[in-house]
């Protein structure tokens, strides 16, 4: 990537979810580059996150949907829904 509009994010993956941070940046968060105008739902397919895979999104701490377009500096949290009891 590295253009001109490009942007970067932090992404906190937890649960399962950190094994799919990609190797270069294996730790979380991870700072990820985006290109202007890309969705959450874009990041999480290239980290291999399926819209098929019910979780919870949250786009600098308040619940954002996939569609959401991401800003520079947008922090994206994902986490798997939990059951209990």
């Amino acid at each position: 990537m590295s253009g001109d509009n490009d942007l970067k994010i932090e992404v906190r993956l937890f649960a399962d979810l950190v094994r799919l941070l990609p190797p270069e940046s294996r730790q979380n968060p991870a700072t990820l580059e985006i290109e202007r105008g890309e969705t959450v739902d874009v990041v999480l397919n290239r980290l291999g996150i399926s819209s098929n895979i019910t979780n919870i999104v949250m786009v600098n701490g308040v619940h954002g949907g996939r569609s959401m377009p991401l800003k520079d500096g947008d922090v994206v949290t994902v986490f798997l829904p939990l059951a209990g009891g």
